[in-house]
């Protein structure tokens, strides 16, 4: 796969530079949003600073390295003219190394999204590996990444028809047929250790309109299930859930979804096959286009100096945009 990476020149302090392929981070190899730039000293040397903020919402301040580390204010040339092309909310992949708790870039380059990253269920498939891989009932633990930051989640089970807990076979049938840096939709549960509810390969949400509500038969038991027009033919999908003393018991998430739309009203939604069964994942109304106000342009539009620093002052503004944590966009579909 091409490297993601964009070769730099060692400066004279002789950085490591890295060579890292689409998908392969390292430890300290992240995907950030880029913030603003200015000038600042450094150990009694000037040197271009950077700020840049993390998917998890934490500005990072990092230092451009001078090609003479005893000469005057000269940033590494490459890495310049990377960041002076650079807006407010652009994301970069990057290193850099911490010594006395200042950070110094080590490599830096642009960062394209894989498609749904940017969504809240968007991640890319990593791995799966037992827990225990000398037990053979272990559970599956399954690494996502999203930007860089890495999830480890547990594969969900359920009993068999002799009341033993297995992989929920959907599930585990998906993983298996996940490759590394693999696009893929998920849902996980909440707290420090998520379990996967349900996982299927990222594509972009279809459009419907909602036909009916009506209840589908499962094994005996009666599930609520909505009929989805999407112009060709009509669809009727399942609300998951789990039977509970012989009653099924829906997900409440997307039940209460689905009560937020309306007969007629146009939608977006993912399903997932299940052999005969066609399983509901996320349902949405079609959000309207708000008019929009036209905004100045940004206080960094105008004119840099010769070392990268806007003229007149620092690049303002946070470069976030509404969404969930730090980097944003990550919400919704």
């Amino acid at each position: 796969m091409p490297s993601l990476w964009k070769s730099l020149p060692p400066a004279a302090m002789g950085l490591a530079l890295l060579a890292l392929t689409a998908g392969a981070l390292g430890d300290q190899d992240k995907v950030l949003q880029f913030k603003s730039t200015s000038k600042a000293a450094m150990k009694g040397q000037q040197h271009l600073v950077m700020l840049a903020v993390t998917p998890k919402g934490r500005t990072v301040r990092l230092v451009v390295a001078n090609t003479d580390p005893a000469g005057p204010y000269a940033p590494v040339a490459d890495q310049l003219q990377l960041i002076q092309s650079l807006k407010p909310g652009d994301l970069i992949q990057m290193s850099w190394e911490t010594d006395a708790n200042v950070n110094t870039v080590g490599a830096i380059a642009r960062y394209t999204p894989k498609p749904g990253e940017l969504t809240l269920n968007g991640y890319l498939f990593v791995k799966a590996e037992s827990k225990d891989p000398k037990d053979p009932d272990s559970a599956v633990l399954v690494t996502l990444n999203k930007l860089g930051e890495l999830t480890v989640a547990t594969e969900s089970t359920q009993k068999d028809s002799a009341g033993k807990m297995q992989p929920d076979p959907l599930i585990s049938a998906t993983v298996t047929a996940l490759k590394e840096g693999d696009p893929v939709w998920v849902e996980l549960s909440s707290g420090p250790a998520p379990t996967i509810q349900a996982i299927m390969p990222y594509t972009d949400p279809a459009t419907a309109t909602i036909g009916k509500f009506a209840m589908a038969d499962m094994n005996g038991e009666k599930a609520p299930s909505v009929e989805l027009d999407n112009g060709n033919t009509a669809i009727v999908v399942v609300i998951p859930g789990k039977d509970v003393g012989g009653k099924w018991v829906p997900n409440v998430r997307l039940m209460a979804a689905a009560h937020r739309c309306k007969i007629g009203q146009q939608v977006l939604y993912r399903v997932q096959q299940d052999g005969a069964t066609t399983w509901l994942r996320d349902i949405a109304p079609v959000p309207t286009q708000p008019t929009v106000a036209a905004t100045p342009a940004p206080a960094d539009s105008g004119p840099r100096d010769a070392n990268g620093v806007p003229k007149g002052r620092t690049v303002g503004g946070t470069g976030m945009v509404p969404g969930v944590g730090g980097i944003g966009g990550l919400g919704g579909f």
